[in-house]
């Protein structure tokens, strides 16, 4: 193998990443290791803005809704993830997870805010462990981890070194994205650590000086598990990688033609502050922020931003057809349409089942102006042909629990 003292990566979106290597002989070459992600498998997907049909909305088999039960008023403030068992439905938003069954009885609440032992003052990100009954809660500003039972017992605390946004485990090993915040461990975004003593043997992404001053972008996942591999995708790198076996290889990447990002164009602006950067981006024919992805057997699923609007994408991985949106289609709602936001894109994915989110507030508002349109006749086909919204809007109020939405897609 050819050493090489440093390597260059350019994404689909055409930044590019300056990836340092001391040594990539072995992995055991070297006590502190920058790696290269490699692309021998690399899927590139090809993607045109702006070309949309109602192919998106004929993928989804059937829709489902789910009404989230808030005993003693227990409301969710704002659902930020959501992980699934094949029992549970984990919701968390900044203080809080919830514990649903199926059928969206709340089964358990872990709330323990504070500054005491025991206690966290936000959850950064968190994992489920379905073998032993635990959900673990990391807390980016107390730097720990937090692990309680499915019925909220403390279980254990461990500090961890270093500030990150989000985490995976995969094995005995952990991987911590920091963004674009610098560690006084490390300067790089990714680090790959043992999950005894959390001392970091790998490192990716180093990060510049110019995006720790004002770059600092954060999604609601950044990592998801697809079969036995970790996958992990960060802001404005339109790559999505693989993490098994201490390496780190490109798989898939999105390919925007025309409408990738020129890099020589972008940063050779400045800019003062993210606001003005990403209006910069929007002012621009740029597609940009790959991000909310899904996978499953059949489909890659994400969303991407161009100019003012968001596209919500499926990817067949058979056919290597890609089917893209910007409106939305309830058939639960009479086929009623709203713009693709990153809010109303799904959450989670278990098999062919994806989990959406809808606000009860604006399935009153919808439901509410639907009846304002229909006849009484009208308004009573709808009520017979779309049974679960109708007894939906007799039971819910304005202010109840967000819904979820739980569609099935064809296979």
């Amino acid at each position: 193998m050819n050493l090489q003292s440093s390597k260059t990566i350019q994404t689909t979106a055409g930044i590019f990443l300056k990836l340092f290597i001391p040594c990539i002989v072995s992995l055991w070459s070297c006590e502190e290791k920058s790696k290269s992600p490699s692309s021998f498998n690399l899927q590139v997907i090809k993607v045109e803005p702006n070309k949309t049909d109602d192919s998106f909305s004929n993928l989804i088999n059937e829709q489902k809704l789910i009404r989230l039960e808030a005993p003693d008023s227990i409301l969710i403030r704002e659902i930020n993830r959501i992980k699934l068992s094949s029992k549970h439905i984990f919701i968390s938003d900044n203080a809080a997870i919830f514990v649903y069954d199926t059928t969206g009885r709340l089964v358990s609440l872990i709330k323990n805010l504070g500054k005491g032992p025991g206690q966290y003052k936000t959850i950064s990100d968190f994992s489920i462990d379905t073998l032993k009954n635990q959900v673990e809660i990391m807390d980016n500003q107390h730097r720990t981890f937090m692990t309680y039972d499915f019925n909220g017992h403390l279980v254990s605390e461990r500090s961890i070194p270093l500030v990150a946004i989000a985490y995976a485990r995969s094995n005995d090993l952990i991987y911590f994205y920091s963004g674009n915040e610098i560690n006084l461990q490390s300067s790089y975004s990714l680090n790959e650590t043992d999950s005894e003593k959390y001392e970091i043997s790998s490192k990716y992404f180093p990060i510049s000086p110019d995006d720790a001053r004002y770059l600092h972008i954060r999604f609601p996942y950044h990592f998801y598990t697809y079969k036995n591999s970790v996958r992990f995708f960060k802001p404005l790198n339109d790559t999505i990688f693989s993490l098994s076996n201490k390496t780190i290889a490109s798989q898939y990447a999105i390919d925007f033609g025309k409408n990738r990002i020129d890099p020589e164009e972008l940063f050779s602006m400045p800019h003062q502050n993210i606001m003005d950067f990403f209006n910069v981006l929007r002012s621009k024919e740029y597609a940009f922020n790959v991000a909310n992805i899904l996978e499953n057997e059949n489909y890659l699923f994400f969303t991407y931003h161009f100019q003012t609007e968001t596209f919500h994408v499926a990817f067949d991985k058979s056919s290597q057809q890609v089917f893209q949106t910007k409106k939305i289609k309830y058939a639960f709602l009479n086929r009623h349409t709203q713009p693709a936001t990153t809010v109303n894109f799904g959450k989670a994915i278990r098999r062919n089942t994806v989990y959406s989110v809808m606000e009860s507030y604006e399935f009153v508002t919808i439901m509410d102006s639907l009846k304002k349109t229909f006849s009484a006749g009208e308004w009573a086909s709808f009520e017979t042909t779309n049974q679960q919204a109708a007894n939906l809007y007799g039971k819910i109020r304005i202010d109840d629990n967000p819904i979820l939405i739980v569609s099935h897609i064809k296979q």
